[in-house]
């Protein structure tokens, strides 16, 4: 784990919490979202801030975002799908995050042709919610990839959180 949301509902406190394994990925950059592309932590930050606006699941479990998320369509593709996250996984494992960040994007970019952000969009609706959020405000092509029933969905809980 490299960073998780915090609570703690006795004492009020809501935080992001982060790792050492968060801080050996501050080089990595995404390739998918312009030339210098997003650091990779400041993507995970953002993912674990949307966790935080989903507390209790209040928007992925919801049948709305689960209707305009759309994640069965990737189930069409099962063994691209456990090839991707095998490979992630193992790059993880022998530290090189930058390219299993690059693994992840290039599946949800080029073989689900922008439907997905990552990957890791496909392991919950949970994780879903994070990773279209975190790409709707950090990759400038997002708007025009996604579906844009999605878009207005995360706009509409977007700006409902402020």
């Amino acid at each position: 784990t490299v960073a998780s949301v915090h609570r703690d509902d006795r004492h009020a406190i809501r935080s992001v919490d982060v790792t050492d394994q968060f801080f050996l990925r501050r080089t990595a950059r995404d390739h998918f979202s312009g030339t210098v592309g997003y650091r990779l932590t400041t993507e995970i930050l953002l993912h674990e801030l949307m966790h935080a606006v989903d507390l209790d699941q209040q928007y992925s479990a919801s049948m709305d975002f689960r209707r305009v998320a759309a994640l069965w369509i990737s189930l069409r593709r099962p063994q691209s799908v456990e090839e991707a996250n095998r490979e992630r996984v193992q790059l993880n494992a022998d530290g090189r995050y930058e390219d299993s960040w690059r693994v992840s994007r290039f599946f949800g970019v080029t073989t689900m042709r922008g439907r997905l952000p990552s990957v890791q969009a496909l392991d919950s609706y949970r994780e879903a919610f994070a990773e279209f959020g975190a790409h709707l405000v950090l990759d400038p092509y997002a708007r025009r990839r996604f579906d844009p029933r999605l878009v207005h969905y995360l706009d509409s809980v977007l700006q409902a959180s402020r």
